[in-house]
C-alpha cells in the first residue's frame, strides 16, 4: 500500500500546528471558510485525523476573502515559515500555501553518507505538502436554486460546484485534534457521497483512491 510515502507523524505534526495556526487568523479576521474536498472527507471519516498519504490540506472560502487572506498570510509568512503563492487564472486552486524549505531543495549529498541520512533529507514523501484555498462564488438560478460556485476559469463543475443547502448551516468538527473547531458542509453525507460515491466511509488502497499521486508514490523512490 506504498506505506513508505504516507507522511510522518512528525510531518503531519507539523501541518496540523499550521492548519490551526491558518484556522484561527481566519477566525480572528472574521473570513467564513470550511474544509473541503479531502479534508472535509479526513475530518467526517478519519476521527478529525489527516489522511496521511495525502499531501495537501483543503479550505474552501468566498472569493471576496481571497485577496484578504493572501495579504494577511504574506505578512505572517516569516512567523509562520510559510510561502505564500497566487496560481494563475486557469487553476482551480485560487491560493496555495506552502512550508518554507529549511536546507537547499538540492541538499548537500555528497556529505550525506548513510541511508538514514538520506530518509532524513527526502522532507516530503510523495510531494511537497500545501494548504490549498478555493474561492467560491453564490449564484441564484431562477429564483430558487443557489448554487455556491467554484470560482475557477477552468473546473469540474460536476465535482465542484454545490447547492447551498449542502454546504449551510455549517456543521463543527475537530480537526488535528482536540481544541480547534473546523466547518465542513453541514449535509456532509450528501458532499462526500456526490464527490467521492456512497462508499466513501471505506478507505480504498492507496493508487485507486489517490489518483495520480498514487501511482507517483509507488514508482517514486525516496532517495533520488
Amino acid at each position: 500500500n506504498g506505506d513508505w510515502c504516507q507522511r510522518t507523524k512528525e510531518q503531519i505534526s507539523k501541518q496540523c500546528n499550521l492548519m490551526r495556526e491558518i484556522n484561527n487568523i481566519l477566525t480572528d479576521n472574521n473570513i467564513e471558510s470550511w474544509l473541503c474536498y479531502g479534508s472535509a472527507l479526513a475530518a467526517y471519516r478519519e476521527n478529525g485525523n489527516p489522511i496521511p498519504w495525502e499531501i495537501d490540506d483543503d479550505i474552501c472560502v468566498f472569493s471576496s476573502s481571497i485577496d484578504k487572506i493572501e495579504e494577511i498570510l504574506r505578512v505572517k509568512s516569516k512567523e509562520l515559515n510559510i510561502r505564500v503563492e497566487a496560481p494563475d487564472d486557469f487553476g482551480v486552486v485560487a491560493l496555495r500555501v506552502y512550508f518554507q524549505p529549511t536546507t537547499s531543495p538540492k541538499g548537500d549529498l555528497a556529505n550525506q553518507g548513510s541511508i538514514s541520512k538520506l530518509a532524513t533529507f527526502n522532507r516530503f514523501p510523495a510531494g511537497e505538502y500545501s494548504i490549498d484555498f478555493y474561492a467560491h462564488t453564490m449564484k441564484t438560478y431562477w429564483n430558487k436554486i443557489t448554487m455556491v460556485q467554484n470560482t475557477a476559469f477552468v473546473r469540474d463543475r460536476y465535482k465542484r460546484d454545490i447547492p447551498l443547502p449542502t454546504l449551510k448551516p455549517f456543521k463543527i468538527v475537530q480537526y488535528c485534534g482536540t481544541g480547534t473547531q473546523f466547518n465542513i458542509p453541514g449535509n456532509i453525507s450528501n458532499y462526500l457521497s456526490h464527490l467521492y460515491g456512497t462508499g466513501y466511509k471505506i478507505p480504498r488502497k492507496l493508487v485507486p483512491s489517490n489518483g495520480f499521486r498514487g501511482w507517483r508514490c509507488l514508482i517514486s523512490f525516496p532517495y533520488f
